[in-house]
């Protein structure tokens, strides 16, 4: 399983456009252990649309240069977006930021 990432900023009389290649997800399970890995279609996709300001809140952290050991995004189509970010030591601790969406209709996935 690998995927890509596109996140693109609309903003008037500007867009901006950022892709990520190659993604894999990442299992708490040892990576020979395939068998836990969900069944997940190929085809599989998600669109999230969110408010942009919100976004580069939540993405402020990487500014401080804050040690971290890992960063996750998870999306939950037409429900959540969340970026989980893991301290560095983990034992230091984590944060996490839950935002909402807008609603797509089959309109706007066109």
């Amino acid at each position: 399983m690998k995927g890509d990432l596109t996140v693109r900023l609309d903003h008037d009389g500007a867009s901006l456009a950022f892709f990520y290649n190659n993604l894999r997800p990442r299992w708490n399970e040892p990576e020979d252990s395939q068998d836990s890995a969900p069944d997940i279609s190929p085809d599989s996709s998600c669109v999230l649309k969110v408010d942009g300001d919100k976004l580069a809140y939540c993405l402020q952290w990487q500014q401080s240069h804050l040690p971290t050991t890992s960063c996750m995004l998870a999306m939950v189509h037409n429900e959540m977006l969340v970026v989980h970010v893991m301290l560095h030591p983990e034992s230091f601790g984590f944060f996490t930021y839950y935002m909402p969406v807008y609603c797509l209709t089959e309109e706007d996935l066109q």
